[in-house]
């Protein structure tokens, strides 16, 4: 009889060690598929090899977006946040991928990620900021290869041939200009903005295409000037004539847009003295 009582208990031991066992093993399941669960992030939008603009909205407070940029060339890497208003507090937040930790990109500012190696990938977040006390979910940034050259022209003008008596650029009511820009390995940049402003007319803001360049047409209004040059004269012999030119003096300015490190330009082409010629007149 013990004899058989112990064999009975002994298989209900059995029984209960092997479905502890099991419950065991369930729960050492569960608590892998939460720490894979936890690890696990949304899979990043791959971006073109340029310099991208993104923007869009958070369609909750939860949200997670991520974004991926591969320098292909080993090229600078530029994150830019564009801001429609320095006076309203920015609802969002970005940060950047380092091994295994998050780091914070600038809310109102330039990153530049440099020294990397061909193939290096880039990726970075946007999420609601904590604590923000705005109910603002908006994003806008500029994320993917950095603006490193630049070659900005002064192609043609409506006033060539004449005496640069009103600045080193000069011009009546048009101007040509055009821009070429290279990344940090000497490639093309599509995607980078430039703009010009010239004298009284509004800034124009220009975008690279595939080549790396962007070209525009300014035009000028219509003035009366408030300078007048010396004479100057056209023709020789008896076809030679005198003239004078009414002007208003200004800036011819190209900027790329902001960076926390120095652009290379060519020499002369930034910020230079500019006539709006307004009227030419024959003295005789």
């Amino acid at each position: 009889m013990n004899k058989f009582l112990f064999g009975k208990r002994a298989l209900y031991m059995a029984a209960a060690f092997t479905l502890l066992g099991g419950m065991g093993n369930a729960v050492n399941v569960m608590a892998e598929q939460s720490e894979g669960d936890a690890g696990l992030i949304e899979q990043p939008l791959v971006l073109e090899d340029k310099l991208n603009g993104l923007n869009g909205y958070l369609n909750d407070n939860a949200e997670i977006k991520y974004f991926s940029f591969t320098a292909i060339r080993g090229q600078n890497v530029m994150f830019r946040d564009v801001r429609q208003s320095k006076t309203r507090s920015l609802g969002v937040a970005y940060e950047y991928k380092d091994g295994g930790l998050w780091k914070s990109l600038p809310g109102d500012g330039v990153r530049i990620f440099d020294n990397l190696q061909s193939g290096q990938e880039i990726i970075i977040r946007v999420f609601k900021r904590p604590n923000s006390n705005t109910v603002l979910r908006s994003y806008d940034f500029r994320f993917g290869s950095a603006p490193y050259h630049a070659t900005a022209d002064l192609i043609r003008s409506d006033a060539q041939g004449l005496p640069l008596y009103a600045g080193i650029f000069q011009a009546f009511r048009e101007i040509n200009w055009s821009i070429h820009i290279h990344d940090s390995t000497g490639h093309p940049l599509e995607g980078a903005k430039a703009s010009i402003e010239v004298g009284v007319a509004k800034k124009i803001d220009l975008y690279t295409a595939a080549n790396g360049r962007a070209a525009a047409t300014i035009a000028l209004p219509a003035c009366e000037g408030s300078m007048v040059s010396r004479s100057f004269s056209t023709g020789n012999g008896t076809s030679q004539r005198w003239w004078n030119l009414r002007y208003n003096p200004g800036r011819l300015v190209a900027k790329l847009e902001d960076d926390d490190r120095g652009y290379q330009w060519n020499p002369g082409a930034i910020d230079s003295t500019f006539g709006h010629i307004c009227k030419q007149w024959l003295l005789y």
